[in-house]
């Protein structure tokens, strides 16, 4: 099996690897550095075979590892479209994987044929979870042949950590200058992310409950981050808000371990990994209902609440709720999140894969029509 993934991050590492005991496999990543993250580049792939194109030509590289089935991320990137008219000439079986629900953005009914048409050519999908199943479903792609479980993170790295800094909670909040009680939140400083409407919230939030209130930290960074200090400072939320700036997944546990409660308020979001995080590190959760993980990883009351990302006082009535609750409720509710999120590991990818693949093969290679062909080289041609 080869997966294609534009840049192999950690999340990438931890669930091929799981992967990889189970098949023969081969990463093959288009740069060695993410346009969008600042991860530090994969050094040390463990026992994963990876292949990083670069300036390398991906249909060659392809020619070279041979394999029996590629697994595609999606359709938004030439490398995909690219890869997939390879694999047509070739006769190998496809997999689309993809973490799209039909909610996540405007939806045009000319490019949804498109997709329709796309998928006709893959023998199997791995996708996020319920929405992205019922998108998938939408699409004309038949039931049993769509796995989920995609979108997943190593639970026990971050459980196994975040444990461990609790055990040395005083020594570690110093050491990154956190405050004894807050909220934790994790995103990229861009529109989709929502963090100037968070931060109004958190003000009506502290209003509301007075005194007692929890900070806030935001780790991350981004383009918004200017505008993010200046509404901090024109709310008067400098001692409070604290911007520690991008973290490396390393030091990422340390974050939530510490934390009170995680809030996530994207206005778009695919599934939203850094929601598994927390939960893997045994925290509740205030996640935005528009988030494509919210169906399957939030039980209202029981892990945590959904809310309104458009809305600043549902924002606020989630963190007060949370915030009401004595410690032994919370802790319970952090509690439920690792058992919630554990059926949605490395473990989970790895099975899905491997049965996407076992399908993929079951239904054989895929045939194109030349309206098909001529699409697939004009797609790929936009990455030349």
């Amino acid at each position: 099996l080869a997966v294609l993934f534009e840049n192999l991050g950690p999340y990438h590492r931890a669930r091929l690897l799981a992967a990889s005991a189970d098949i023969r496999l081969t990463a093959v990543q288009v740069r060695g550095r993410s346009r969008e993250y600042q991860w530090d580049p994969l050094t040390e792939p463990g026992s994963l075979v990876v292949q990083t194109l670069d300036d390398r030509d991906l249909t060659r590289v392809l020619d070279e590892i041979s394999p029996d089935v590629i697994a595609l991320p999606g359709w938004s990137s030439p490398q995909s479209f690219t890869a997939m008219n390879w694999a047509l000439k070739a006769g190998i079986c496809m997999i689309a994987m993809s973490a799209s629900t039909r909610e996540d953005a405007p939806r045009n009914a000319i490019k949804e044929g498109i997709k329709r048409r796309f998928l006709q050519l893959v023998g199997a999908g791995l996708v996020g979870g319920t929405r992205h199943r019922a998108y998938f479903l939408d699409l004309g792609m038949p039931a049993d042949r769509i796995f989920e479980g995609y979108d997943a993170v190593d639970n026990n790295y971050f459980w196994r950590i975040s444990n461990g800094v609790r055990e040395r909670a005083d020594h570690y909040r110093e050491l990154e200058s956190l405050p004894q009680r807050y909220f934790v939140a994790s995103s990229r400083f861009v529109e989709k992310k929502n963090l100037p409407r968070l931060l109004d919230a958190y003000a009506i939030y502290r209003r509301q409950i007075g005194d007692q209130a929890w900070d806030l930290v935001i780790v991350g960074d981004g383009e918004l981050r200017s505008q993010v200090e200046a509404q901090r400072r024109r709310l008067g939320l400098d001692h409070v808000v604290h911007l520690p700036g991008f973290k490396q997944y390393e030091k990422l546990p340390i974050y939530y371990a510490l934390a009170d409660g995680f809030v996530h308020a994207s206005t778009i979001e695919q599934w939203g990994l850094v929601v598994n995080e927390a939960m893997a590190c045994g925290l509740p959760v205030l996640v935005s209902e528009r988030c494509g993980c919210a169906t399957d990883l939030v039980r209202q009351g029981e892990n945590g609440w959904t809310f309104d990302p458009s809305n600043e006082a549902d924002i606020a009535s989630s963190m007060l709720r949370l915030a009401k609750l004595d410690d032994s409720k919370r802790i319970a509710m952090g509690e439920m999140s690792r058992s919630i999120v554990a059926n949605w590991g490395c473990e989970r990818f790895a099975a899905s894969l491997c049965q996407a693949a076992n399908k993929s093969m079951e239904v054989g290679p895929r045939s194109a029509g030349a309206i098909e062909r001529t699409a697939l080289r004009w797609f790929a041609s936009r990455g030349k």
